[in-house]
């Protein structure tokens, strides 16, 4: 026989009582129906847990570990909801995320690409970090990384370009090659200590009157960085975002980014389960975008990217380009627990203007366009390659120039 705590029976008799009493309310009763059925199926998976805890307890040969178990616990609840957006984050692991959305990393400070010999190219060196302070420059060559050549790895450039995500206090030692002015080639040793530093997530350039920005990542900065490019390309006549492979959704960012290109009012909305709509991005300032706009989507564009490309297209008459997103369409809750650990999980559907329901389509472009992997360099991947050579190798970038 389970054993039902007295809490829950005193709950149970009490919505008896209050279902005979109201029985002739029929709304009411279906209420309460539905309340009993809810409590009756927690109450059984609290038992279940229970009684397979009670006879592990009792026979279990090892040693348990109270904490493992109840994080393992947690993850697996987590995880039976069926949400793929839901997740269980530790304190660390919470305090990490929300560093990244300062637009903070640590690890030595730098951009990098994969070069055509298979080496790694710094494109960009975070200023005030630890590379810049070390005495690193964009257009280096990392040759090797801790005495040993990058494609000596056993995972080649892969497994080497991990250890620049060093934690805080780290000495990676890097080997550099180095082109001076004059076209002479210097290789040189540094030892960089891993700390945080800025990282940069927006890059651009301007190609034949358009401007081309790419938005690697959404965090506190990115909004700045926008406006920078917007200002540093102000005489386009043109321009084309690139919300390629971004991940994230934070309502917060993602409205401080809008500012500058939409004109003010609710752009993106939230729908709950007890069928309440709420506005969750509303712009302010009035100014807005007022050249042809464009922008690039594949299928990992998820979460912030996919509302970011939806608003455009909606308010803006932006165009899409490239291929269906990844359908992050919803917003997630946070549960902060008492020990400082965190849940999320989906709480609403969201949409922008007519645009709703993409988390089971994703976001799909108006110009339908594959990037063809076939013209790459050999073991490059398109984020390898740098803005100035995406001429040559990005056939979607190509397709949203065309007029």
């Amino acid at each position: 026989m389970i054993k039902v705590p007295i809490g829950v029976t005193v709950g149970l008799a009490a919505l008896a009582a209050a279902g005979a009493f109201l029985a002739g309310n029929r709304y009411t009763l279906d209420k309460i129906n539905s309340t009993l059925g809810d409590v009756n199926e927690r109450q059984q998976t609290y038992s279940k847990l229970s009684e397979v805890d009670t006879y592990v307890r009792s026979r279990y040969a090892g040693t348990i570990d109270e904490a493992v178990l109840t994080e393992s616990t947690i993850e697996g609840f987590v995880k039976g909801l069926g949400d793929e957006w839901a997740e269980y984050l530790t304190p660390a692991e919470y305090a990490a995320r929300d560093a990244a959305l300062e637009g903070e990393r640590t690890g030595l400070g730098f951009e990098y690409e994969r070069e055509p010999g298979g080496y790694i190219l710094i494109t960009t060196v975070d200023e005030g970090g630890p590379a810049e302070e070390a005495g690193l420059l964009a257009g280096d060559v990392v040759t090797a990384v801790n005495n040993t050549d990058v494609i000596a790895f056993e995972g080649g450039y892969e497994e080497a370009v991990t250890l620049f995500d060093a934690a805080e206090g780290t000495r990676v030692k890097l080997y550099i090659k180095r082109t001076a002015a004059d076209g002479k080639t210097n290789f040189i040793d540094y030892s960089v200590i891993a700390g945080k530093s800025e990282r940069v997530t927006v890059s651009g350039t301007s190609i034949n009157s358009t401007a081309y920005i790419r938005i690697s990542g959404f965090n506190r900065c990115t909004a700045k960085e926008i406006a920078e490019k917007l200002q540093e390309f102000s005489s386009a006549k043109a321009v084309i975002f690139d919300v390629r492979d971004t991940h994230a959704t934070d309502m917060g960012i993602l409205t401080d980014c809008l500012e500058p290109l939409l004109p003010a009012g609710d752009k993106v909305f939230a729908a709950y389960k007890d069928g309440t709509t709420q506005a969750v991005v509303t712009l302010k300032d009035e100014d807005a975008l007022s050249i042809p706009v464009k922008v690039l989507i594949n299928g990992n564009t998820d979460g912030s990217g996919e509302l970011f490309a939806l608003a455009l297209k909606e308010y803006a008459s932006a165009a899409l380009v490239g291929m269906p997103t990844r359908g992050r369409g919803t917003l997630q809750s946070e549960y902060h627990c008492s020990d400082g650990s965190v849940v999320l999980f989906s709480a609403a559907r969201l949409g922008v203007g007519n645009n709703t329901g993409f988390e089971d389509t994703g976001v799909i472009p108006d110009v339908h366009c594959e990037q063809d992997e076939s013209i790459l360099p050999q073991g490059m991947t398109l984020s390898d390659i740098s803005d100035s050579d995406r001429l040559l190798y990005d056939t979607q970038l190509l397709r949203a120039l065309e007029p």
